[in-house]
């Protein structure tokens, strides 16, 4: 779906971002009802040692807003990047496509 949707319009798409940097831990995800203990629930809670490697959800944007600078870590297992290295499934960083099957 996300090949699909870029191909449409690539010339914005690949610039097309929006929403929260990270999820909110008093509500959750936002594309999720059910807040924090819903979800906790289903996948359990992060363990003390992943919370105090977690990244500040801010890295990179300087707000609460996702925008294409906003950095990712993977906590080094490989490098970081950001959500711009990465919205081209066919650029440098990723250098992948989807193939169709229709």
């Amino acid at each position: 779906m996300w090949a699909d949707w870029q191909a449409k319009d690539p010339s914005k798409r690949l610039k097309d971002i929006s929403g929260l940097n990270a999820q909110d831990p008093a509500v959750g995800f936002s594309e999720f009802s059910g807040g924090m203990e819903a979800e906790s629930s289903m996948w359990g809670k992060p363990t003390k040692e992943i919370l105090a490697v977690t990244p500040d959800p801010k890295s990179g944007d300087g707000g609460g807003t996702l925008t294409l600078n906003h950095i990712m870590s993977s906590l080094g297992i490989i490098p970081n990047a950001t959500v711009q290295d990465v919205m081209d499934t066919k650029g440098g960083y990723l250098c992948y496509e989807y193939s169709s099957t229709k």
